[in-house]
């Protein structure tokens, strides 16, 4: 998006603006059951964040035209809650004055992960979309000491985790009563009661969370559950046939039965007391901002 853009039509009026593996997908797909809510689709155009129409992500799109960004809420009129959820939202710096800029009202949603599980589920989702090979150690090494580095460009493993400025840039441009933080453990231990926050928050009726399955938990971890099944996936002749000759209910069955593994592994230690040593201090400047951090560790 370029800095002079205005939006006067058919605007969100909310935002989930990450963190990434912080469960954005879930609260997505929870809002879109909704029947007083309007989600984006896609859910990430990363319209607000300064990236090129070339920067993509697995086939993901980034929508960078103001006209094909308000068609995404052409329909959205009759609706009291209007949203898109893009992870880059958080981590460019641009992102919270861009949004106040055209939408002053915004509600902003931010749910922050520990730091450490965040960047290990990170680097697994990776591992399972054949974007990376290495050890989680030499990854993190590797990634953190980049020469060129920024959304869609590096992995970003550690930098994502580094919440203080990140989420100061949204209390500094919206004020905190237009933010809600939300806890990452609190949304998974219990999914229901963080939702309700959410309604509150976005000032939607309640009683219709009775009816939406917020027991199930979407982009969860998986991995190719053999040498084998990692080929199958990631050849795209194998993944076009199966579109065209198996039915979707089939192929769910396949790929999360028999092709992929969700016992997800344990960390190394190494690589726990490395990001152990870049995080204490940015989580101890988080929980001065906010009253509370996101950490285990």
């Amino acid at each position: 998006m370029r800095d002079g853009d205005t939006l006067n039509q058919n605007m969100p009026n909310f935002f989930i603006v990450g963190t990434v593996k912080g469960g954005t997908t879930s609260l997505y797909e929870y809002l879109k059951q909704h029947p007083q809510v309007f989600m984006a689709s896609p859910k990430e155009p990363h319209f607000f964040s300064n990236l090129k129409p070339s920067q993509e992500y697995l086939g993901k799109r980034v929508v960078s035209n103001r006209a094909d960004y308000l068609s995404l809420f052409k329909e959205a009129s009759h609706f009291n809650a209007v949203g898109e959820a893009s992870t880059s939202y958080l981590w460019e710096k641009e992102t919270p004055y861009r949004i106040k800029k055209c939408i002053p009202n915004a509600k902003i949603i931010i749910i922050l992960r520990d730091p450490i599980d965040r960047a290990f589920s990170h680097y697994l989702m990776d591992v399972r979309d054949g974007l990376q090979d290495r050890p989680f150690y030499d990854a993190l090494l590797e990634d953190y000491s980049a020469t060129e580095k920024g959304y869609f460009i590096s992995h970003l493993y550690v930098e994502l985790g580094m919440y203080y400025k990140q989420v100061k840039r949204y209390i500094d441009a919206f004020g905190r009563q237009s933010l809600l933080i939300l806890s990452f453990d609190d949304f998974k231990r219990d999914s229901g009661m963080v939702f309700g926050k959410v309604a509150r928050f976005l000032e939607i009726d309640i009683k219709s969370i009775g009816s939406i399955a917020t027991n199930r938990a979407y982009n969860a971890f998986a991995a190719p559950r053999n040498k084998v099944a990692k080929l199958i996936l990631r050849n795209k002749e194998i993944s076009m046939f199966g579109k065209a000759f198996m039915p979707r209910s089939a192929r769910n069955i396949l790929i999360e039965r028999i092709l992929l593994s969700h016992n997800k592994p344990n960390m190394d230690f190494q690589s726990i007391k490395f990001l152990r040593e870049l995080y204490n201090d940015d989580m101890e400047q988080l929980k001065d901002l906010i009253g509370w951090v996101p950490y285990r560790w």
